[in-house]
């Protein structure tokens, strides 16, 4: 099999990613939640999303690393199930 050049996607570009475009929270929210300026977060989710339409058109993998971080199971979710898939 060949070997997928990687593009390296952020936690934080990642979370900026999922509160925007996925779970449909506001900039100033989003912001808020991860602790960070709106203008940071909006510089991260230039960039998550730029990585990952690169990544996407290209045909490489994404690989998601970096950062210090503490993951919690939001309420009714559980891994496996429908939805929420972090482990």
């Amino acid at each position: 099999m060949m070997q997928l050049k990687e593009t390296v996607l952020s936690f934080d570009e990642l979370e900026a990613i999922r509160l925007i475009d996925s779970e449909g929270v506001e900039q100033n929210a989003a912001a808020e939640k991860m602790k960070i300026s709106q203008s940071t977060l909006s510089r991260l989710l230039k960039a998550g999303r730029k990585k990952l339409a690169d990544a996407i058109v290209s045909g490489q993998a994404i690989k998601i690393q970096g950062g210090t971080f503490k993951m919690e199971m939001p309420a009714g979710k559980r891994l496996g199930g429908r939805g929420y898939s972090y482990s």
